[in-house]
């Protein structure tokens, strides 16, 4: 009827708050589930959560402890010239942000150093 749409008042800014509150929890729940989804590496075969690969710029894909293992055996070996994707046939290389992301500081500091 048209007193019920009469009576129906704007919701207050406290209200509002409530409601963009709850929208941003739900959006971190939904964020976090996706995060936690699990994904098989193509290097170790093992299943991690999404949220545990780093993807190279060339778009390959792999979870966090391939690429520390591998990165830390080239850096401690000296073998820091053409680190390349673990990917069979591709020719991208790791970039010194990749490489910092992918290792923890002192391993960066090494590869610096080279």
């Amino acid at each position: 009827s048209q007193q019920t749409l009469n009576s129906v008042q704007p919701m207050t800014r406290r209200e509002t708050g409530h409601v963009e509150e709850s929208e941003n929890q739900y959006e971190a729940v939904i964020e976090a589930a996706q995060g936690a989804e699990l994904v098989m590496c193509e290097l170790c075969y093992n299943e991690k959560r999404k949220i545990d690969f780093f993807a190279l710029n060339c778009g390959h894909s792999f979870c966090k402890y391939c690429h520390e293992d591998f990165l830390s055996s080239q850096i401690e070996q000296g073998k820091v010239m053409n680190m390349g994707c673990m990917q069979n046939g591709c020719d991208e290389e790791y970039s010194d942000e990749e490489v910092k992301q992918c290792t923890n500081e002192a391993l960066y500091r090494k590869y610096m150093r080279f």
